[in-house]
């Protein structure tokens, strides 16, 4: 097998060196990372820990879970696990009593790849199992994605974008998420993306499949040259194999509707989630070097342009009295901004639930609001003056 992957590596160096069409599928990289990912499935002791760490991920969801391995019985080149007695998924035939299953294998996936950060990335009808117990088995752990926190939220929102019809903004949250080169052109990508998957979209909405959409706006950022994280590959990917599951044993079932109906339960749990204690904690720590930097510096860059240090040549006349009008207006926005970030900590804190924690930081955030609230008063009240 290495041998082969060594050749077929040697291929793609010349195809990537012979043609600027080559290159920009970067065969070169692609073949690396199908070799990295066939060794990690080969090592079973990690599989045995991604079962183990799937099932942990899984405990929320009733209707699924991960057997067991048995560690004591396993080694880097054997797998032992529990015993599954069922029969594969796509061969069930679609019943009432399955229907439900579509919908709960799709909100499963996406609590993994958007609140967990680590996915099973092979849900072929091979690898689900429905056991006699009415629960689904997840087989077969050994090809995970990981999804970084900083691309999560805004993974979800072009999910979303996607199931909503809006092309333009998931083309947007798409390139967000990439990389540009120096010679990737984004713009190009943005419209050959509306004019691809926009027809689709707007005559065939029912029968959406997010997957399909998602790779197909891959294969456009190849052809533009936008970097795109291997995580975005694996989720597509998961996500076509899901929605052919899911059609198979509830043919009413809709991807796009599944993301809408979870939309808003993700969008609060990401919020409950950063509002634990250490990350309010932090947050209340960085506002408070904002509260202490944001309103002196405004009124220091503003006082530099009043002092003429930083020279504008303007023809409109009354340039100082402009310049102290700015001043004065740089430090009622500084407090706005403190206040305005104050009233967002209380909401963030009300959205997570006060326990004694957030009590606390709720307590701490009174003086700072107060502040910013009696100080833009009074700036107003003299500015009426």
């Amino acid at each position: 097998m290495l041998s082969d992957l060594a050749l077929w590596e040697r291929i793609a160096r010349i195809v990537e060196a012979s043609s600027a069409a080559g290159a920009e599928l970067r065969p070169v990289a692609t073949l690396r990372q199908v070799r990295h990912a066939m060794l990690r499935e080969f090592n079973y002791e990690r599989e045995a820990s991604n079962m183990e760490r799937l099932n942990t991920v899984l405990s929320a969801h009733p209707l699924l879970f991960v057997p067991t391995p048995y560690r004591q019985h396993s080694s880097l080149c054997v797998l032992t696990m529990q015993f599954i007695a069922g029969q594969k998924l796509s061969e069930v035939p679609p019943t009432a009593a399955t229907a439900p299953l579509a919908d709960a294998l799709f909100h499963a996936w996406m609590d993994q790849i958007a609140m967990g950060g680590f996915f099973h990335a092979d849900p072929h009808p091979g690898n689900l199992m429905l056991a006699e117990d009415g629960r689904v088995a997840v087989l077969d752990c050994g090809m995970v994605g990981t999804v970084p926190r900083r691309l999560r939220r805004g993974l979800l929102k072009m999910l979303l974008a996607l199931a909503d019809s809006r092309v333009e903004d998931a083309a947007d949250l798409f390139t967000r998420l990439s990389k540009d080169p120096d010679h990737a052109d984004p713009e190009a990508f943005r419209t050959q993306v509306v004019e691809t998957l926009g027809d689709a979209v707007e005559s065939n909405l029912s029968e959406l499949d997010v997957g399909n959409l998602l790779l197909q706006m891959q294969q456009a950022a190849v052809r533009h040259a936008i970097v795109v994280p291997p995580a975005l590959t694996l989720i597509g990917k998961a996500l076509l194999q899901l929605d052919e599951i899911g059609a198979t044993i509830n043919p009413n079932f809709r991807a796009a509707d599944s993301i809408r109906k979870q939309a808003t339960y993700l969008f609060q749990e990401m919020i409950t989630q950063e509002a634990t204690a250490p990350r309010a904690l932090q947050a209340l720590l960085e506002s408070e070097d904002l509260m202490q930097a944001l309103p002196e510096s405004a009124a220091r860059i503003l006082a530099t342009l009043a002092d003429n240090r930083i020279r504008i040549q303007a023809i409109t006349p009354g340039t100082e009295q402009l310049g102290a009008q700015l001043v004065q207006t740089g430090r009622t926005l500084g407090a706005a901004i403190v206040l305005g970030a104050c009233v967002i900590g209380w909401a963030a804190l009300a959205i997570a639930g006060a326990g004694w924690f957030a009590l606390l930081l709720g307590l701490v955030l009174v003086i700072p609001t107060a502040a910013s609230a009696g100080w833009l008063a009074m700036d107003v009240l003299r500015h009426d003056r």
